[in-house]
């Protein structure tokens, strides 16, 4: 579900009826009866949701009845981060539509942001002249 939950990442969940259940919103859903799935709503069309994770893993459509509740929000480093707002909703709906490059330039910022945190000088680098 990277970029918007990742490895660690503490989720808090909710019940919701199924007609709360919106697009954008991350679902905890039961698939198959044996498998479940924390992924994100990306349409609706009467008593089925279409779900895929945000790194395009999709899992087709599934009855309402198959969600179990929806993320409310996320901790990551301490800070709690609200996912049912419409703007957290709208951005992972942009994220999904411009799928096919947003991946590659996700990677590519990663590796970039790594870089320059090997390549940033250290404290006892940056020692003054006396």
């Amino acid at each position: 579900m990277a970029p918007f939950l990742r490895h660690g990442d503490v989720v808090e969940l909710e019940r919701v009826p199924a007609v709360e259940v919106r697009p954008g919103d991350v679902v905890l859903a039961a698939l198959d009866g044996n498998r479940y799935v924390l992924h994100r709503v990306i349409r609706i069309a009467g008593s089925s949701v279409l779900l895929r994770s945000d790194a395009g893993a999709e899992d087709g459509w599934i009855p309402l009845s198959g969600i179990i509740g929806r993320a409310r929000s996320v901790q990551r480093r301490q800070t709690w981060r609200s996912l049912t707002t419409p703007r957290a909703r709208r951005a992972a709906l942009l994220w999904h539509r411009l799928r096919f490059i947003a991946a590659p330039l996700l990677k590519t910022l990663l590796r970039l942001r790594r870089a320059l945190r090997r390549r940033s000088p250290s404290s006892s680098d940056s020692e003054e002249p006396a």
